[in-house]
């Protein structure tokens, strides 16, 4: 919500940053807005610091996100089931 008050971005906007768009040095956040026109928001030093602790979370999530997409279901159930025992 602070990068959110902070930016002026809009609420889309904001829901398809990655930590890739992130610029901790720079303050700024890059943005594809309407049309798909790209753009830098800047953001304050209390979104800085709130952003550092997301974005590690955020890495971790990812990886995540790559690792189930990379396994199949079949093995996600095998696991699961010899979880069960």
């Amino acid at each position: 919500m602070s990068l959110f008050a902070d930016s002026g971005i809009r609420l889309n906007e904001l829901l398809n940053i990655r930590p890739c768009d992130v610029d901790l040095e720079k303050m700024t956040v890059t943005v594809w807005g309407k049309g798909g026109k790209q753009r830098e928001a800047p953001f304050t030093e209390r979104s800085k610091r709130l952003l550092k602790e997301v974005i590690k979370d955020w890495e971790s999530l990812d990886m995540v996100v790559r690792y189930t997409r990379s396994v199949r279901f079949e093995e996600s159930l095998r696991v699961y089931r010899g979880m069960e025992k």
